[in-house]
């Protein structure tokens, strides 16, 4: 089976408009992932105190169902990028 360039051309505008749909897809699910307290310490590789401390200072949204504290991913990520260091300013050169 062969394909002319109109049809070639029309396949991949399909295929490409699938992709993105199906990346679409995939970044609405992450945004909505849920973790729970433990993720988020095992992940940051901090303490428990340091999470607490970053609730009760509300740096980092927060979701609390009973005595189960949860975070979404997406909440996770913005406050990673909103603390990080500068790039170079934080490094000193001799």
């Amino acid at each position: 089976m062969s394909f002319n360039n109109q049809q070639y051309e029309e396949i991949m505008s399909l295929l490409r408009d699938i992709s993105l749909k199906v990346d679409q897809r995939v970044t609405a699910d992450q945004k909505n992932e849920i973790m729970s307290n433990d993720d988020l310490i095992k992940m940051l590789k901090v303490s428990r105190r340091t999470a607490n401390q970053w609730r009760t200072d509300g740096l980092i949204p927060f979701y609390k169902v009973g005595h189960k504290v949860f975070y979404l991913l997406h909440d996770v990520k913005e406050f990673i990028l909103k603390h990080k260091p500068a790039s170079d300013a934080s490094v000193r050169s001799n």
